[in-house]
């Protein structure tokens, strides 16, 4: 429990996307199991159209202190046990990025390791470590701590593969993205933590379901119906590469019978861009087994 922590990831709260929420828990829960010295460090986003962008036009920061402060009531708010613990007090760090939308992600603008104080290096988790490194200047992470842990949470291979017309993207931008993942992945880490082995083998990985299901999740679905009577359902972001494709061609012109229509559908759960072409694209299918989606406000 001596070990200096410092969780480095790509998003903050309150933009609810995994990279913000999964990061700000593991250092509670961290600092709740003993760890005393924990830093979290998120991207800092100065532009307000950024902001605005990201959180909702009702919402605007004016300092990273102002951010902070709402990191740590959403982290007591949903993780209100291990926030009440004496020794869980974690610190905030911030470095200065920019919202790139034409990628959909938070990149840094200068080399992160500058905003680390040099008392830190101990052990760093970067959370999506290609993500991190693929645009970023500054000495190999493993140069500077004394070991480094990337967590992988999303499937960019797999991004890039199945939205070939998004951007003007081909084939070769699959394969130069499988060649920098791995180049910076095995430049930058001791060790890769993969959460599901769907994903693609990167060098030094492992894989091991670090985040699990959160309980309110599983609490909601006991609660909307008893235990033993649901159906099957998809929960993600209403996003074309979370596998809706996949999901319509294999739920389009099925037919069980009428009694077990309706126990075979699939309820789908989540918001995005591509709510609404996912919805007409169902319909016109005639993906009978597929429930309407529906937005979750978990």
């Amino acid at each position: 429990r001596e070990r200096r922590i410092v969780i480095v990831t790509t998003a903050s709260l309150p933009w609810m996307t995994g990279t913000a929420v999964n990061p700000a828990l593991r250092a509670a829960y961290l600092s709740a199991r003993g760890y005393a010295n924990v830093t979290l460090m998120l991207p800092w986003l100065g532009a307000a159209a950024d902001q605005a962008k990201l959180f909702g036009p009702e919402r605007r920061f004016e300092s990273p202190g102002a951010q902070a402060a709402y990191v740590r009531e959403w982290c007591a708010a949903n993780a209100g046990e291990a926030m009440a613990r004496a020794e869980a007090a974690f610190s905030i760090g911030w470095y200065p990025a920019r919202y790139a939308g034409g990628l959909g992600s938070i990149l840094g603008v200068d080399d992160i390791t500058s905003h680390i104080d040099e008392a830190e290096d101990d052990v760093v988790i970067l959370e999506e470590p290609e993500h991190i490194n693929w645009y970023r200047n500054g000495p190999r992470w493993t140069s500077r701590f004394r070991h480094v842990i990337g967590v992988a949470h999303t499937n960019y291979e797999a991004y890039t593969a199945t939205e070939p017309s998004r951007d003007g993207r081909t084939p070769l931008d699959a394969f130069a993205e499988r060649v920098f993942t791995e180049t910076v992945t095995r430049a930058h880490c001791d060790v890769v933590i993969q959460l599901s082995a769907t994903l693609r083998p990167l060098p030094h990985s492992r894989v091991c379901n670090v985040h699990g299901v959160r309980e309110r999740f599983l609490a909601a679905g006991d609660k909307a119906v008893p235990t033993g009577e649901g159906r099957c359902y998809f929960l993600g972001k209403a996003l074309w590469a979370k596998g809706y494709d996949q999901l319509l061609l294999l739920t389009s012109g099925v037919d069980l019978g009428a009694a077990s229509d309706e126990a075979a559908r699939i309820d789908c759960y989540g918001d995005g861009a591509d709510l609404a072409d996912i919805a007409s694209k169902a319909a016109a299918l005639g993906s009978r087994l597929l429930g309407a989606v529906a937005v979750d406000l978990a």
